[in-house]
C-alpha cells in the first residue's frame, strides 16, 4: 500500500517541476519577423464537386510544411462559391473541417458556417511545425443534398527556419569560418620570390605549390 504522505511530497515535487519548466515554443510565436517566408495556398483548380451525399469527406485543400520550416498559419477562408442564395449558412448541408496530420482542429472540427471570403480572409492563428499536413475537407451529411456549386478554402501565413518565430539558424564560429573559407592550390611562375598572400611552399624563387587562404565575406 503506498504511503500517502510520500505520494503527496512526489506530486509536489513533480507540480513544481512543471511549473518551472521552460517552454520549448519562443515568446515570438506566431509573430511574423522581417526574416519570414510568406505563403497562400487555394483549393486548386478547377474547383472540385461536392461528394455525394454520406460519402465520405472530400479533401479541398492540403498544404505540407517544409522540412526545417515551421511558423503559423494566420488567416483563412472557407466559403461556397455558386450562384447568390445556392447556400444558406447554419443549413447543415455542408460540414467543414479543418484537420492537423489528420486529426481535428478543435474548434474547427465541424463548421457549418462560411468562414471570411476570397477577398477578405479571416483572421485565424494555428501553429504549424515542419512537415505537418494541413487539410480542409468539404461533407455532405446522409439525407442533405449537397448545394449547386463548388468548395473554396484559402490559406496563408509564414514560415521561418528553424523554432518558431526565429531566424535561419545561426553557424558556429568554426563552421562560419569553415564555410567562408577556401583553398586554392596552384603553381606559382618561375622567378617569383616570396611575400604576398598566404604561405608558400617549396624553394623561393622557383616553381612550387602555393596555398592561399581566402576569408570571402
Amino acid at each position: 500500500m503506498s504511503n500517502p504522505i510520500l505520494t503527496a511530497a512526489v506530486l509536489a515535487a513533480k507540480r513544481a517541476s512543471l511549473d518551472n519548466m521552460q517552454s520549448t515554443i519562443p515568446i515570438t510565436a506566431g509573430t511574423q519577423t522581417t526574416h519570414s517566408r510568406t505563403f497562400q495556398v487555394d483549393t486548386p483548380q478547377p474547383l472540385p464537386a461536392y461528394p455525394a451525399a454520406g460519402a465520405a469527406a472530400k479533401t479541398i485543400l492540403s498544404y505540407q510544411v517544409p522540412a526545417s520550416m515551421s511558423g503559423s498559419m494566420t488567416s483563412i477562408c472557407i466559403v461556397h462559391i455558386g450562384a447568390s442564395g445556392s447556400f444558406t449558412d447554419g443549413s447543415g448541408v455542408v460540414v467543414w473541417r479543418v484537420l492537423l496530420n489528420g486529426a481535428p482542429v478543435k474548434g474547427l472540427e465541424n463548421i457549418y458556417v462560411q468562414i471570411g471570403s476570397q477577398t477578405q480572409l479571416a483572421t485565424m492563428y494555428l501553429l504549424l511545425h515542419e512537415n505537418d499536413l494541413l487539410t480542409i475537407t468539404a461533407q455532405i451529411p446522409t439525407g442533405q443534398t449537397a448545394p449547386v456549386g463548388n468548395p473554396f478554402s484559402r490559406i496563408a501565413g509564414y514560415l521561418d527556419y528553424g523554432g518558431l518565430g526565429s531566424q535561419a539558424p545561426a553557424k558556429s564560429a568554426a563552421a562560419a569560418q569553415a564555410a567562408t573559407t577556401t583553398t586554392t592550390t596552384f603553381t606559382a611562375p618561375s622567378g617569383v620570390g616570396s611575400g604576398g598572400v598566404g604561405s608558400r611552399t617549396g624553394s623561393s624563387g622557383g616553381s612550387g605549390n602555393r596555398t592561399t587562404q581566402a576569408s570571402m565575406n
